[in-house]
């Protein structure tokens, strides 16, 4: 279980933000301790236990403004195949599955009101999510997207550059770094992307 330096200063607005791929809440905690009784953390988590002791760790914080969800996020909401070992069933690792319940983004969005930020953590299925979450881009929300390039992405269809399609200069300004960097650089036209897992930070334009 975990518990969360209480000094963070909040916010001085109503800020809410989606946690997508939370695993045990630990940094929904510190996201709810920053927004402040203002706002709200809606954090989603597939995994069964991670998303039970997500709502224990909430508990032992007291933190109201943390809402945990056990589902996948996906292009749709319904159900999905989920495997065994903790990924979005795919048709190249047989490691048994099993249906779990899933939610888009965009509703999300529709029940919770749009979020002014998407920090998105799903081993891989990166653009899957992001194909529901078209309605929620147009608020132009800051995203933080953990791209696995090389370690899931194109397992499921994906590439890094059908991910940039979703975040179009137009809307956002982005900045990447590698893996093992603390150092974010903004994406120029001819910039190459890392070649293996790296982050990525979308921060939405003022309309």
């Amino acid at each position: 279980m975990a518990t969360v330096d209480s000094s963070s200063h909040a916010l001085p607005k109503s800020f809410d933000i989606f946690d997508i791929g939370a695993h045990q809440a630990v940094v929904a905690l510190i996201l709810a301790r920053i927004v402040g009784a203002g706002g709200k953390v809606i954090a989603v988590e597939a995994n069964r236990h991670n998303a039970e002791v997500a709502c224990e760790n909430k508990e032992l914080n007291s933190a109201m403004n943390l809402e945990v969800i056990h589902a996948a996020c996906a292009a749709q909401s319904g159900q999905i195949a989920f495997s065994l070992n903790d990924h979005v069933a795919d048709s190249k690792r047989n490691d048994g599955t099993k249906l779990i319940d899933s939610v888009s983004i965009d509703d999300l969005s529709k029940r919770y009101g749009r979020p002014d930020v998407l920090y998105i953590d799903v081993e891989g299925y990166e653009c899957e999510v992001l194909r529901g979450v078209g309605l929620t881009l147009t608020g132009r929300p800051d995203c933080f997207v953990e791209v696995h390039k090389g370690v899931g992405l194109e397992i499921f269809g994906g590439s890094v550059q059908k991910l940039m399609t979703f975040f179009p200069e137009s809307d956002f300004e982005v900045f990447y770094a590698a893996q093992d960097s603390d150092d974010y650089n903004k994406l120029s036209p001819n910039d190459a992307l890392p070649g293996e897992r790296f982050f990525l930070v979308a921060l939405g334009k003022q309309k």
